[in-house]
C-alpha cells in the first residue's frame, strides 16, 4: 500500500476534525494546520519552530479546503455565509455541509 501524500493527509485531517466536532460546527483552517503539524511528530520543535510548522502547511489546508468544497464534502463559510475560498478575503470556517445526514 502506498504511503499517504502529503495532501492526503490533510484532507483526511480536515474531514476528522470535521466529524468529530459534528454538524453545525466549524473549524478554522489553522487548527486543521496544528492537528496535522502535530501528527508530523515534532515535539522536538521549540515553540518558535512549531509556530513555523503549521503556519507553513496554510497554504495546502486552504487548497484542501478549496478541493473538499468542490466536491461539496465540506463548506467554507465567513460570517456564516458560504463562499468560495479563493474569493473571501479575510478569515473563514470550515465545516460539513448543512443537511448532510451520514
Amino acid at each position: 500500500m502506498e504511503e499517504p501524500t502529503p495532501s492526503d493527509r490533510i484532507r483526511s485531517a480536515l474531514l476528522q476534525l470535521l466529524e468529530e466536532r459534528g454538524p453545525e460546527k466549524t473549524a478554522c483552517p489553522s487548527a486543521v494546520a496544528r492537528k496535522v503539524a502535530g501528527e508530523a511528530g515534532d515535539s522536538g520543535r521549540s515553540e518558535d519552530n512549531k509556530e513555523e510548522a503549521w503556519r507553513e502547511l496554510m497554504p495546502q489546508v486552504r487548497a484542501a479546503a478549496r478541493e473538499l468544497a468542490e466536491e461539496d464534502r465540506i463548506e467554507v463559510t465567513q460570517g456564516g455565509q458560504q463562499v468560495d475560498i479563493d474569493e473571501a478575503s479575510g478569515p473563514v470556517r470550515l465545516g460539513l455541509p448543512s443537511g448532510r445526514s451520514d
